[in-house]
């Protein structure tokens, strides 16, 4: 009966399966209706000399169906077994043999009183495409009934071409569940070579990455989740507004890194009506400055500057030098104690920029709370609560946030937390209950999301500059990085993040890097993965001196070096 379900599925235009899955592929065909079977193209491949094991030199083929000639001997050879078991049967029928034999033909290759009795089954309506940044081939699409199973099939077959620069499609075969990776992939028709049935998927956009370059997480470094606003491989265009973290620190320019990374495209948002630059200032060299500091991310940072410099439409508001905010009267000037800057900045047109973004960072409000450095100078002198400072903040920043949204409704606006600026760099339980204030305050709004996150005091090891004393080093310019990744995943807006092993200090102060698997390394401040070998190493704190990157208004797409 082995032969015969071979010589019927060959007759009913079925791939003949090898002899333990011949079962399992007539229990599957059954219940699927004829009309559905073969509405794939036959996708011809022959494995080249030059492609390698594995690989395959691909194009796609017209036919669909089996040629008359081809089965008519299979054909015939059926019809012959069948009235032999017929006339045995008939010659030596016992009680009920003869129907029992008849019942068992007609469910092996289905009759018209089964098409009559039987239930219509699943109908196929659902269309089985190609995963994001992939195009389906025109000639290659199908209908079924969608199962995860199989989209979790072709996500992983996505995942391994991603994986590799030089594969340009893939092929999947839902019979077999294979994927077979196109490596100098050619789209022609009519080529000879072995037919079955396969999705194919084009890589939209070829990316490759250079020789320096750091490549994509391994599968084994991320999570994937579904239904993401933001599915891997789309662009995501950041822009970021603050003071002097975003020119003396890299923790913008390792976001950048970390997305490319996971997939991400971030095309440059122009910085056209507030200005800008695209690189950092001054920083310390950090062990993966090479892969990140090449990248260019729009921000707009001032030195020195605090949420009301940003917040107004240049002087607006200004009476005698001062302004008013919360029943407190600010110096109207910018810097560190409003002494260094008449420069005209307006809050429309950061929005401007801003809209043009998926995502804006804003981080305008670290300085709001330092304001005893310069003995209270912009508030003329007047010594001023940690509290009242905090209602300043919260105003300032929804200024922002709404004059953001009033422009772009869609752009995410993300406010950093605040990192202490204290002795030993300890995080003392006000500076908690600030970030904790702001938070509440800035999520009421719709698309904004607080950034929150701990860095390490000067008893727990090594986070803060030398050179710029009071900003966190290498160390906590990636922990700030992954938090705003890990965040944006927590909402759904990514699909994809870096695996953590956990996210309190038991595992962000693990330093025997070397001992660790991948998730822990990710989830210590002291470690990371080198790209090139995938090795865990010690993450060091940077240099202590710093680098000249770039310096102007707008710098050139590949800094000053």
């Amino acid at each position: 009966m082995g032969r015969l379900q071979a010589v019927i599925g060959r007759l009913r235009g079925l791939p003949e399966a090898p002899a333990n899955k011949a079962q399992h592929l007539n229990i599957v065909d059954r219940k699927t209706p004829r009309s559905g079977r073969r509405e794939v193209v036959l996708w011809d491949c022959k494995v080249t000399p030059e492609c390698g094991q594995h690989e395959a030199f691909c194009q796609l083929s017209g036919q669909n169906t089996p040629s008359f000639q081809a089965i008519l001997p299979y054909a015939c050879l059926a019809l012959f077994m069948v009235t032999l078991l017929l006339s045995i049967s008939i010659s030596h029928d016992q009680t009920g043999t003869f129907g029992k034999f008849a019942t068992g033909l007609r469910e092996l290759i289905g009759g018209p009183s089964d098409f009559r009795s039987a239930p219509a089954g699943p109908t196929l309506t659902a269309t089985v495409t190609c995963p994001l940044t992939y195009r389906t081939h025109i000639s290659s699409t199908f209908k079924t009934v969608v199962a995860p199973a199989w989209r979790t099939a072709i996500d992983r077959c996505r995942l391994k071409c991603d994986q590799q620069s030089l594969c340009w499609a893939f092929g999947w075969s839902p019979g077999t569940n294979d994927c077979t990776l196109m490596h100098r992939y050619i789209n022609m028709t009519n080529s000879p070579g072995e037919g079955r049935a396969f999705l194919v998927c084009e890589k939209v956009d070829v990316r490759v990455f250079g020789p320096g370059d750091a490549p994509l997480y391994q599968a084994f470094e991320f999570l994937e989740q579904a239904g993401a606003e933001k599915d891997v491989g789309a662009d995501i265009s950041i822009y970021a507004v603050g003071s002097s973290s975003l020119v003396w620190m890299t923790w913008i320019d390792q976001l950048h890194l970390v997305l490319r990374r996971l997939g991400y495209r971030l095309p440059l948002v122009p910085p056209r009506a507030a200005g800008g630059q695209f690189y950092a200032q001054e920083v310390p060299r950090c062990d993966d400055t090479k892969y990140f500091e090449h990248l260019p991310t729009t921000r707009l940072g001032r030195i020195g500057w605090s949420s009301w410099d940003f917040s107004f439409e240049g002087w607006e508001g200004c009476s005698n030098g001062v302004r008013n905010i919360e029943g407190h009267n600010i110096k109207c000037q910018h810097g560190p104690g409003c002494a260094f800057s008449n420069e005209i900045v307006l809050a429309s047109s950061i929005a401007e920029d801003a809209s043009v973004s998926d995502i804006t960072l804003l981080a305008t409000w670290f300085n709001d709370d330092q304001q005893w450095s310069s003995h209270y100078k912009c508030l003329n002198g007047r010594k001023t609560k940690q509290h009242d400072l905090g209602l300043i903040s919260i105003r300032c920043l929804l200024r922002t946030i709404r004059s953001i949204h009033a422009r772009s409704p869609r752009t995410w606006v993300l406010v950093m937390g605040k990192y202490p600026q204290s002795y030993q760099h300890i995080t003392f339980k006000y500076l908690t209950a600030l970030n904790k204030r702001i938070k509440v305050a800035v999520e009421s709004e719709p698309r904004t999301l607080f950034i929150d996150y701990y860095i390490p005091n000067a008893k727990e090891g090594d986070f803060f500059q030398v050179a710029h004393s009071g900003h966190p080093n290498c160390r906590g310019s990636s922990i700030m990085a992954q938090a705003v990744v890990r965040r944006l995943f927590q909402e759904k807006v990514l699909a994809r993040t870096i695996r953590h092993a956990g996210l309190d200090n038991t595992w962000l102060l693990k330093q025997n890097c070397r001992e660790l698997d991948v998730a822990s390394c990710h989830s210590s401040g002291f470690c990371w993965i080198d790209p090139m070998d995938g090795l865990c190493k010690t993450y060091s704190p940077g240099t202590h001196e710093f680098h000249t990157v770039c310096k102007g208004t707008v710098c050139g797409m590949h800094g000053l070096g």
